[in-house]
């Protein structure tokens, strides 16, 4: 049986849109943006690909704090951004319980220009692998 995906990314950059909606393919799921269209609700897996300095920003924080375990159970991130960054966002999921499964997978986002999407294979078959691999653990 399949479990229900999201994957949801903050970034204004072609490049994280093109890994989400890698993931999405592969995952038989949609993307969208942060906020989203409809909120999570229930989740099995929220994939989050976020865009970030050392700053998380505004939007992308409360959106991350409201993810607790009824509208997320997991939560699994690929970072345009610093470590400290991402474990800042790790610290919002279990300050309110949600669970952070998987290591968090780190991308080079490109140009902030949403019409210069393209990844390579191998970016391509990297993301793929990381998502794929939580997502079998998950589905055990």
């Amino acid at each position: 049986m399949a479990i229900k995906v999201r994957v949801l990314y903050y970034s204004n950059k072609g490049k994280m849109i093109s890994f989400a909606d890698a993931i999405c393919a592969k995952l038989d799921c949609k993307s969208d943006s942060i906020p989203p269209g409809y909120p999570c609700e229930n989740e099995r897996l929220v994939i989050l690909g976020i865009s970030c300095g050392k700053e998380i920003p505004d939007i992308c924080r409360m959106f991350v704090q409201g993810l607790n375990k009824t509208r997320a159970h997991n939560v699994a991130i690929f970072m345009d951004g610093p470590k400290e960054s991402a474990m800042k966002i790790k610290d919002y999921l279990a300050d309110i319980g949600t669970k952070t499964i998987g290591d968090v997978y780190y991308v080079k986002g490109g140009l902030p220009l949403k019409f210069l999407k393209s990844i390579t294979e191998e970016e391509r078959a990297g993301i793929v692998d990381w998502a794929l691999k939580i997502y079998n653990e998950l589905n055990q």
